[in-house]
């Protein structure tokens, strides 16, 4: 009996210091329950659109009990002001599932690292897209070639039920593939590279909707817990090794052609040079970490925003017509070079108008403040999590008049001009200095690949239309689909 008090005066103290101290110490949100905070009411499947909820009742800085406290920023001026005004003191990570399931090792690479680590390792990868010209010509070749293949297989291909899905992969799997080892995929020898787009996907969706793995992320204890630690945990790292056997593969069959004096022409011979030359933290396990790191941030979003631009096209018939007259009316015969996208406003709108609307990507990976600070008057604490939900900012209509509306038009000045305001505001590649390392890698592909595409081939319907109620796991994509293609010269 005398146990029973004692915890139960020790449960009371603990609930009113959690309920009148320790949460007053956050920005405000709805109430949690201790030990669980909010996570009794939240379904990951919708997790944004809850969060898009919650901000308009507690503000554009609120606070989420998960059931470690987690501050949700929900407004562009807010994660601007987080991420890029203050962005040093919000570079950390939480070094928590989901994070450190997607690479072997923890803090390695440029995604889930951070500190000293992480600038090391981003500034050597910035490096090495400075010299292989990514977002410039040389890295325009690299591109080009590949939907060259990717044209040249569909101009073979029976084009009336046709699902684009593996050929978008191949395209862009390829031009990263080329980046990273030096080598592009021919359909006929591309299994090796599907097997693992296939195991990476899986394990995407997974780490993001198994419920054990939800579990351990908001109680790490739990992965001590048997079944409960394997399947949420253990099981997700075996399945790691799966596809980081493909990277190290590539990595240490690269290591052996490595020559000091030869000018590299691949990300790995480039980062073994800089191992050479530089007296930094540059390390194998840092190189295959990273090279993950851009298979993972590169494929799966690039390929998927392009899955979604033919979705769109083929619901919205009159835009395709006129991104292709547009592109048409200048570029009638030769293929089109990223260059070009300077003189053509609506299908650089177009594409914009997409990835807003289709928001894929509704939330930037978790960041920690790093030390405390304010968040227009907000107090932060040292060590908090931190989530921008540029879901919010994308659909927001105090920056995109009439946001549910699918209209590229928004992106276009009365003078015909792209408007950069707006477009600096449509931050699908995250803000600050943690915003996507090769975001002009992305850009420059889903130009290129897009405009060539309609420029030879209109996307039309084949059955039914395309769902664009996304199916959900890292990123927001849509459901499998066929379309048709016709040859323009046919029309």
């Amino acid at each position: 009996m005398i146990i029973f008090v004692i915890l139960l005066i020790l449960w009371l103290f603990y609930v009113l210091y959690y309920y009148l101290i320790y949460r007053k110490r956050y920005p405000k949100g709805p109430l949690p329950l201790p030990f669980i905070g909010n996570i009794y009411h939240i379904n990951p499947i919708d997790f944004h659109q809850y969060l898009d909820k919650v901000g308009l009742k507690y503000g554009n800085c609120f606070t989420l009990f998960l059931p470690a406290p987690t501050v949700i920023l929900t407004d562009f001026e807010y994660i601007k002001e987080a991420l890029q005004t203050q962005g040093q003191l919000f570079s950390g990570r939480t070094h928590r599932i989901p994070e450190i399931l997607l690479q072997r090792n923890p803090n390695t690479g440029i995604i889930i690292s951070d500190g000293e680590t992480w600038k090391t390792q981003r500034n050597a990868t910035l490096k090495i897209f400075k010299r292989f010209g990514v977002g410039a010509s040389l890295m325009e070749e690299k591109i080009q070639k590949s939907i060259d293949k990717m044209l040249l297989e569909l101009n073979g291909e029976s084009l009336e039920q046709i699902d684009l899905e593996k050929s978008l992969q191949l395209c862009v799997g390829n031009v990263i593939n080329d980046l990273l080892f030096g080598f592009q995929y021919t359909n006929e020898n591309a299994s090796e590279l599907f097997h693992f787009i296939a195991i990476l996907k899986t394990h995407l969706k997974k780490i993001t909707s198994n419920p054990c793995t939800l579990l351990c992320q908001s109680f790490p204890w739990a992965v001590n817990i048997p079944l409960i630690g394997y399947f949420g945990y253990t099981l997700h790292k075996q399945n790691i090794d799966k596809y980081i056997s493909f990277i190290e593969r590539q990595v240490f069959s690269l290591i052996s052609s490595f020559l000091e004096t030869s000018e590299p022409t691949n990300l790995v011979h480039a980062y073994l040079k800089e191992m050479k030359e530089v007296n930094e933290k540059l390390d194998l396990e840092n190189l295959v970490a990273i090279c993950n790191d851009l298979w993972l941030g590169g494929m799966e979003s690039t390929a998927t925003c392009l899955r979604w631009i033919l979705a769109y096209m083929i619901h919205y018939p009159d835009v395709q017509r006129k991104a292709f007259d547009e592109i048409n009316s200048l570029f009638p015969i030769r293929k089109l070079s990223f260059v070009d996208r300077n003189r053509l406003p609506y299908t650089q709108a177009v594409l914009n108008e997409i990835q807003r609307h289709c928001n894929m990507n509704p939330f930037l990976n978790f960041h920690v403040c790093t030390e405390e600070t304010q968040l227009f008057g907000q107090r932060i604490p040292k060590e908090t999590t931190v989530m921008a939900q540029i879901w919010s900012v994308l659909r927001s209509q105090e920056i995109f008049e009439d946001p549910f509306a699918f209209r590229p038009e928004r992106f276009i000045t009365s003078r015909g001009e792209l408007n950069k305001n707006l477009l600096n505001k449509n931050i699908v590649f995250g803000i600050g200095k943690r915003s996507c390392a090769a975001e002009g890698l992305a850009k420059m592909q889903l130009f290129l690949i897009f405009a060539n595409l309609i420029q030879k081939y209109k996307i039309c319907v084949s059955g039914e239309k395309p769902d664009l109620k996304p199916d959900f796991a890292t990123v927001l994509s849509p459901k499998p689909f066929f379309c048709r293609l016709e040859k323009r010269n046919e029309e």
